[in-house]
């Protein structure tokens, strides 16, 4: 998506008053709300205009489409220093590989560590050349990126033959007959890289593989529920597409400086395991942090028992304190059905005047993809890569 500019910017960011008292379990069916004692609430990332002057309101990247020149402070090109001891760029992607547990035979996770283990920093993405990459999204194995490039947003996918290999110039997935009026943002691939799920003008649309790139989706079909006529902001799937979470901006007024709804995450589930088939449901899993109950860029891992988003624990959040409190949090859950653990920050840093977010998880828990997103002039966008060792 765009954003507005000046103190308009901050305006639809998902923020809004929160209790911390925890609900009962919910249930799919249900549309009680959800939350979690110490974590926090819900929301989605600013909208504004293009700042190319395409004059692409609404399109469905939530944060503006101009990738950062020189990278954030604190970002260098050859590494990253990280909490787990690992260094340098090829070891921060490396330590993401699973080197099985011998007792058992399985293949280690990094799920026990919780919200550490992860370095101060990410490994910037930024060999694509593509016009305005965004929305990264790493496959549950880790050697794919799915990111949306080109004008209007396409869909492109970057391949590498190893977790310690960097991701380079992808391939355009589909054309879609150039359609202005698909502006693709938030890319989630499930069943398999079978179907491409993405937001499109506040709408949450599904799109079947048929074929080979550039057309290797069909034209996309609006996928309601759980698209509504309220504003869907980002969707986050599980890989077997039957638990979906979206962020929808329906949630109570954060106060008079912001003004506007604030955004909540509901829980859909799907019956059916295929391409475009129906989801129902959409019960509000929104977790809580601190007292002003910001949750936003909900980030499911595969299996639907890991969440990160963004949020903070400060009492007050303005335009200009935005980028140094804000962080990415993780929490998760025993199953599905099953409320959220108290929520805990990362130690991925907040870089000003950037705002962090998370955007989707490897399936061991081992490598997140993040993005930071300023809300200033010139507005700038800008995609990492974070590791962690099992």
């Amino acid at each position: 998506m765009r954003y507005p500019q000046g103190m308009r910017a901050l305006l639809l960011v998902g923020l809004f008053m929160a209790c911390t008292i925890p609900n009962p379990l919910f249930d799919v069916d249900t549309t009680s709300g959800q939350t979690a004692s110490s974590t926090s609430s819900s929301g989605g990332e600013p909208t504004t205009a293009s700042p190319t002057g395409t004059g692409e309101t609404g399109a469905t990247s939530l944060e503006p489409t101009v990738p950062t020149t020189g990278g954030s402070t604190g970002d260098t090109s050859d590494g990253v220093t990280g909490t787990a001891g690992t260094t340098g760029t090829t070891g921060a992607e490396s330590s993401g590989t699973t080197s099985g547990d011998t007792t058992t035979g399985e293949a280690a996770t990094c799920w026990a560590q919780g919200a550490g283990g992860w370095p101060l920093d990410g490994m910037q993405l930024k060999n694509f050349g593509d016009t305005t990459p965004v929305d990264p999204f790493i496959t549950p194995d880790g050697l794919q990126l799915y990111y949306m490039a080109g004008e209007p947003h396409r869909p492109f996918l970057s391949t590498r033959a190893g977790l310690g290999d960097p991701f380079l110039n992808g391939v355009q997935q589909a054309l879609w007959g150039n359609d202005p009026t698909i502006k693709a943002g938030h890319p989630v691939v499930v069943l398999g890289g079978t179907e491409l799920l993405f937001m499109s003008e506040f709408n949450v649309y599904s799109a079947t593989a048929n074929g080979d790139a550039p057309n290797k989706f069909a034209l996309p079909v609006p996928l309601s529920p759980p698209g509504t006529a309220a504003e869907e902001i980002k969707i986050t799937a599980t890989a077997d597409s039957a638990t979906l979470i979206v962020a929808r901006r329906d949630g109570p007024e954060i106060s008079e400086f912001f003004g506007g709804p604030s955004d909540r995450f509901y829980q859909y589930k799907r019956a059916q395991l295929q391409p475009g088939a129906a989801y129902a449901g959409g019960n509000d899993v929104t977790p809580m942090v601190g007292t002003l109950g910001l949750s936003i860029c909900p980030t499911l891992s595969p299996d639907g028992l890991h969440l990160f988003f963004a949020s903070t624990e400060s009492e007050t959040l303005t335009l200009e304190n935005a980028a140094t409190v804000v962080g990415i949090y993780y929490t998760s859950r025993p199953d599905p059905s099953m409320p959220w653990a108290p929520a805990q920050e990362l130690a991925i840093k907040h870089i000003g005047p950037d705002i962090v977010c998370p955007s989707s998880v490897t399936a061991d828990g081992c490598q997140l993809a993040f993005h930071r997103f300023g809300l200033g002039e010139p507005q700038t966008y800008t995609m990492y890569l974070a590791a962690r060792a099992p």
